[in-house]
Formats: C-alpha cells, sequence, structure tokens
C-alpha cells in the first residue's frame, strides 16, 4: 500500500493553520495515509484532530529514539490518538552516529523493541548512509545491527535513497531483508545542477522494476514516499511520487 511521510512538508507544519491547509492539499493531491514526522511544537492530540479533519489515516509514525526510551508512555498516547501500532527510529542519536554507534545502538533497540512490543507496538529502524559504512570485520553497520538484534523486536525500514547514496543497491538490500521490512521509504535519485538530489519517485535514475520487484516478494507493507529535500512545492513532490507508483504498480 501507498503512504506519504509528512517529513517531507515539515516546513509546512509549524502551527496549526498553516499545517491544516497543508494536510488538506495533501489529501486532495490524492494521499490517504500518512506517516507521522517533522509536525514541529504541534502536540499529539493536535496533530489527530488535523489527521482526521483531513480524512487521513496514519500507518506508522517517526520518533527519535531518546523520546522513546524517555517519554514512552506520553509517546504512546500520541501513537493511540492516531491509531498507530507502527513507531520508526529515523536516525541514531547523536552519540551513535557512526558505525560503530550503530552497533552500540543495537542492543538499546532490542530492550525498546521488547517494550514497545508489550503495548502492541513494532518497532522499526530508519537508515541513512552512514549505516553501509565497514567494520573493521567487514560487515556494514546496517548488517551488525539486524544481527545483534531479534527480528520480532526491531525490524527494518530501509530507505531506497540513502541505501544507494551509501553505496548499496536498494533492490538487493530490500530481498536481504524479506520477511522483516515493513516499511519501505521510497525516493529517487538524480543529478540537478551538477548536484547530487534525491527526487520523487520516477523523476531520477533508479530502476524501479527491481526495486518494486524486490519490494512486492519481500513482503513489504508500506510503500512511504518521501523527499528529504523537495525540489518544488512539498505536496506536488509528494503527488508525483505516488501518482508514479500507482501507475508502475498497476501496470
Amino acid at each position: 500500500m501507498l503512504a506519504a511521510t509528512t517529513y517531507t512538508l515539515r516546513d509546512q507544519l509549524g502551527d496549526v493553520d498553516t499545517a491544516g491547509r497543508t494536510l488538506q492539499r495533501l489529501r486532495e493531491s490524492g494521499c490517504t495515509t500518512v506517516q507521522v514526522s517533522g509536525f514541529r511544537g504541534l502536540k499529539g492530540e493536535q496533530i489527530a484532530e488535523l489527521l482526521r479533519a483531513a480524512d487521513l489515516t496514519v500507518c506508522g509514525a517517526h520518533v527519535q529514539y531518546p523520546e522513546l526510551r524517555d517519554d514512552l508512555p506520553r509517546v504512546l498516547e500520541d501513537l493511540a490518538a492516531w491509531d498507530c501500532t507502527d513507531v520508526s527510529v529515523p536516525s541514531p542519536p547523536p552519540d551513535f552516529r557512526s558505525a560503530e554507534g550503530v552497533v552500540r545502538l543495537a542492543p538499546l533497540l532490542d530492550e525498546l523493541g521488547a517494550r514497545l512490543l508489550e503495548h502492541g507496538v513494532r518497532l522499526t529502524y530508519h537508515n541513512h548512509s552512514l549505516e553501509l559504512q565497514r567494520l573493521p570485520d567487514g560487515r556494514t553497520a546496517l548488517e551488525a545491527l539486524y544481527a545483534a538484534t531479534d527480528p520480532v523486536r526491531v525490524q527494518a525500514e530501509l530507505d531506497t535513497y540513502w541505501i544507494q547514496h551509501g553505496g548499496g543497491d536498494p533492490a538487493a538490500w530490500i530481498r536481504r531483508f524479506a520477511g522483516r521490512l515493513p516499511l519501505l521509504h521510497v525516493k529517487d535519485m538524480g543529478m540537478l545542477d551538477n548536484k547530487q538530489v534525491d527526487l520523487p519517485a520516477g523523476d531520477g535514475n533508479f530502476d524501479w522494476d527491481a526495486i518494486l520487484g524486490a519490494a512486492r516478494s519481500s513482503g513489504v507493507e508500506w510503500l512511504i514516499v518521501e523527499q528529504d529535500n523537495p525540489t518544488g512545492d512539498p505536496v506536488e513532490c509528494v503527488a508525483r511520487s505516488l501518482r508514479f507508483l500507482q501507475r508502475r504498480l498497476a501496470a
């Protein structure tokens, strides 16, 4: 199924009025489901009201590890308000932002995943390119993280752009995590003004037949479109990705 992370729209989600208009535009563009991320200064119930008003459902949420560790009861309240049972750690905390740090984070995620499962919530981890760095034993940090965690407690939310940015093949990594990859962040890679950028799906150079085929065979539940740095109007960038994926999946 298709969804969009609201992180792409984060610059338009800083207050209730602007966020409300933006989410309504998103729904009118054809998006029906979102992953909650990037709301700046808005509380859980405020976000829930905005989503209800825009007729948007929720497939997941991004919450930083320290917030999950230190304020889990409040996070669980927010997830319940959003009718959400999937939470992703979007990046390592600052003290863990190295290949070795990702390995040190693994047992902490495993413990957190066990706590969340007690409340019926599934934990996933979202990668960037730093996790593709090699450790002294030759493994990538991403391989080491998942080898050191229980596959039920800690599942994967791979990101197609950041896998490629780190030198990996998105389709191959998707297949590698078959059965452990419920969520896939979808964005493309290309060149603008001689600079590498992330683009709406279909606007770059990825082999989408390979990526979507791997996602289908690997049990991916949600294809979640995203741009970290939108190359145009953020709502239209999301809509472009969704339209492209709808066409390709229907072919």
